[in-house]
């Protein structure tokens, strides 16, 4: 016959008090703190918590002074420290007349669009300039350039011509002068496009030195074209003319 088994009993695994299990070494009995350190790691939770409770606490208190005395809203009204939600909300008043050379024309408020609205007149030129003021000075600033080209048969002038103002200027004598400054430009858009009456050149940017540095190219571009000087009569033929060969032998040029 083998051994009676021993009996069992809730006391078996609570430490050195046990019951029938003379010679077996308990582990619970070696260290009363669970192995895979849970404790310790319950302790570091506590005292963050804790810690977090107390910045918060802080944080509240003394927001709570500012707003008492006046402090925050001065500060965030201030310049250079950003604006407060009264100030987003606040429609800009209309610009004055950037010189003596433009006349105002009109000039409204939009509520909806949270901006001014103000359009001038070139006095020697007759060209119109319109203006628009958002409220958030964190929109992109954004320059746009049309010219009227209605057009009278299907043979892509226009589309030519715009393509040929993008080959060079007087100021800027290069090949591709846009694609050359996007490389170092901080510029969020730049394009231009053809339509069935008018041709645009529009550009944005963030940075104001940038602005205004792609402003003066496609000023430039626009009013000083190298393509209409005889001696690069050569960009209209390449932007307006193409080979082609219909029979796959001879070739022609069509444009």
């Amino acid at each position: 016959m083998g051994l009676p088994r021993p009996k069992r009993s809730k006391k078996r695994y609570e430490g050195d008090g046990t019951v029938g299990t003379d010679g077996i070494t308990n582990l619970s009995s070696l260290n009363k703190y669970s192995p895979d350190g849970r404790r310790m790691r319950q302790r570091y939770a506590m005292a963050a918590v804790g810690l977090v409770v107390v910045i918060s606490a802080l944080i509240f208190v003394l927001s709570g002074n500012k707003d008492k005395d006046g402090s925050s809203a001065s500060a965030s009204s201030s310049p250079g420290s950003g604006m407060s939600a009264q100030d987003y909300l606040k429609v800009p008043e209309t610009p004055t007349s950037p010189s003596d050379a433009f006349e105002i024309v009109t000039h409204q408020k939009l509520d909806d669009l949270k901006a001014s609205v103000a359009v001038y007149k070139h006095k020697k030129s007759g060209m119109e300039i319109v203006t628009m003021i958002p409220s958030d000075p964190n929109h992109d600033a954004t320059f746009g350039i049309n010219f009227r080209t209605p057009t009278e048969s299907n043979d892509g002038a226009q589309y030519v011509v715009e393509k040929s103002i993008l080959a060079g200027s007087v100021n800027y004598p290069v090949k591709d002068p846009f694609n050359q400054m996007k490389r170092g430009s901080l510029q969020t858009y730049s394009d231009s496009w053809t339509e069935r009456d008018r041709t645009s050149f529009v550009m944005s940017s963030r940075n104001l030195a940038d602005f205004r540095n792609n402003v003066k190219v496609t000023i430039d571009a626009v009013f000083n074209p190298l393509f209409i000087n005889e001696e690069y009569k050569w960009i209209y033929r390449q932007e307006g003319w193409r080979l082609e060969t219909p029979d796959n032998v001879n070739l022609i040029i069509n444009g």
